[in-house]
């Protein structure tokens, strides 16, 4: 059997290369839980390629409609390890029309839970963009090159159970 690593590609390369640049920006994370990690595709083909793949490695799912295209949430049997972090879930959205995505990793997620609100105006003028997700699921992120950091009050896993999501165990 594959490792979850020849599936999505090196998570640990990415992560600590994110990372890395968080430092550079002086964004202080220690204290915060990397949430998941998103995956992208550039063909509807490969988006279900990649969800057999990853479900390989998943104990639920959950998939449904954001932005007008689905989006599969998987709950990894072994959480993904990197130094102190344990990255519980990734994220595979199908990709949406008109916009084209390089296949591969493209942004992780942090969770910093009552610190949103200081976070957001800290670095207020880093900040790459926002976005509103819905009532539970409110975004600031900073771009580096192709790939992003997004945080985020609450967890993926909370939101989704905060909109009643149903997972399927697998």
């Amino acid at each position: 059997m594959h490792s979850i690593q020849s599936i999505i590609g090196d998570y640990k390369d990415f992560v600590s290369n994110l990372l890395m640049c968080l430092m550079e920006k002086n964004i202080e994370i220690n204290n915060y839980q990397i949430d998941h990690l998103c995956y992208r595709t550039k063909t509807l083909d490969e988006y279900n390629s990649m969800k057999k793949n990853i479900m390989l490695f998943s104990k639920a799912y959950v998939e449904n409609v954001h932005h007008g295209r689905p989006i599969t949430k998987f709950i990894l049997i072994k959480p993904l390890k990197y130094k102190n972090y344990s990255i519980p879930l990734i994220e595979l959205p199908s990709p949406q029309k008109n916009i084209v995505y390089n296949s591969g990793l493209e942004h992780l997620e942090i969770v910093v839970g009552d610190n949103f609100n200081i976070l957001k105006n800290k670095y207020k003028s880093i900040w790459t963009g926002s976005d509103d997700s819905g009532a539970y699921n409110q975004t600031i992120f900073i771009d580096f090159n192709e790939h992003k950091v997004k945080f985020h009050q609450y967890s993926l896993l909370e939101v989704l159970k905060l909109e009643n999501r149903k997972f399927t165990k697998i």
